[in-house]
């Protein structure tokens, strides 16, 4: 007989322990006059949504930088990290004075 019995590993394409929020949660992002809307579900996954985008028709690069950022910070409040606090918003005000830059 085996002293220690094996260990059952987890699933490792399982979300992580980490990454798991209870039920819906809604997060508010206010950078400057914007917002940038987040819902994350209660299996580690969400949306955004946000009212950077621009209307016009020949601003398609500059809305898919927009989403590129959306994204990543949907990604980091999915893996837990702060989003709200005042230096991470901060630092998307940044990236948002880069893409207004690099775009017009």
């Amino acid at each position: 007989m085996c002293p220690n019995p094996p260990v059952r590993k987890e699933n490792p394409r399982a979300t992580p322990k980490w990454a798991k929020h209870k039920g819906v949660k809604k997060i508010k992002i206010r950078v400057g006059s914007d917002t940038i809307t987040l819902q994350l579900d209660e299996r580690g996954g969400g949306t955004s949504s946000s009212t950077l985008h621009i209307t016009e028709a020949d601003q398609a690069s500059y809305n898919a930088s927009i989403d590129g950022l959306e994204s990543l910070v949907l990604a980091h409040a999915c893996a837990g990290i702060n989003v709200e606090d005042h230096r991470y918003v901060a630092g998307i005000a940044t990236a948002l004075e880069a893409i207004s830059n690099r775009h017009t």
